[in-house]
C-alpha cells in the first residue's frame, strides 16, 4: 500500500474513533440529561403538589383566624360580661374555707334571733368545677317567731347560703327545727 493510502486509512480510522467516541460522549450526556431532567421534574412536581397544598391549607387557616377575629369584639364584650358575673358572685361566695367561719355566724344569729342551735352536723363538701357546696344539718330549738325570724337572717346572709329543707315539730311552747342548708365556696380561693 501506498503511503497516501495509508495515510487516508489512518486518518479515516482516527476520524471514525473521533466520531464514535463524540457520538457516545453526546448520547451519554444526553441520556444522563433525560434521566436527570425527568428525575428533578418529578421531583419538583411532587414537591410543587405539596407546597400548593400547604399553601391552600395555611389559606384555610388564615380565613379561619380572620373569621375569629372578625369575632374579637365580640368575645371581650362576653368576657367582660362574664367577669362581671364572676364579681359578683365571688363578693357573696366566702375567702375562708371550710365551716370554721360559718358555724359560728349561724351560732351569732341564732342568739340575735332568740334561737338556739343544739347542734351541727356536716357532710363531705361536694367539690365542683368553680365552687364548693358544704352540706349542714342544724338542730334549732325556740319560738315560732324566733325560728322565722332565725331563717330569714340565714336567708340575708353575705355568704351564699341555699335553704334545702326545713322539718318542724312543737313541743310544748317551744319548736325544734331540722334546717339543712348548703353554704357555697369559691374555689380559687377554697383550699383544694
Amino acid at each position: 500500500m501506498s503511503r497516501l493510502q495509508n495515510a487516508v486509512r489512518d486518518a479515516f480510522r482516527w476520524g471514525f474513533r473521533a466520531a464514535l467516541w463524540s457520538s457516545l460522549a453526546v448520547a451519554s450526556f444526553g441520556a444522563f440529561y433525560l434521566l436527570f431532567a425527568w428525575g428533578v421534574d418529578a421531583f419538583l412536581g411532587d414537591s410543587r403538589e405539596r407546597a400548593e397544598a400547604e399553601v391552600a391549607r395555611q389559606r384555610q387557616e388564615i380565613r379561619l383566624l380572620e373569621a375569629t377575629a372578625a369575632r374579637l369584639s365580640e368575645f371581650q364584650e362576653a368576657l367582660e360580661r362574664n367577669e362581671q358575673r364572676l364579681e359578683q358572685l365571688a363578693r357573696v361566695l366566702p375567702d375562708t374555707p371550710g365551716l370554721e367561719g360559718l358555724e359560728e355566724e349561724l351560732r351569732t344569729l341564732g342568739a340575735e334571733s332568740g334561737v338556739r342551735i343544739e347542734g351541727v352536723a356536716s357532710a363531705e363538701p361536694r367539690v365542683l368545677e368553680f365552687h364548693a357546696a358544704l352540706p349542714l344539718d342544724l338542730i334549732v330549738t325556740g319560738s315560732r317567731a324566733g325560728l322565722s325570724d332565725y331563717v330569714q337572717r340565714v336567708r340575708r346572709q353575705e355568704r351564699l347560703i341555699h335553704l334545702e329543707g326545713i322539718q318542724a315539730e312543737r313541743r310544748e311552747g317551744t319548736s325544734r327545727c331540722l334546717l339543712r342548708i348548703v353554704a357555697f365556696q369559691y374555689r380559687e380561693r377554697a383550699q383544694r
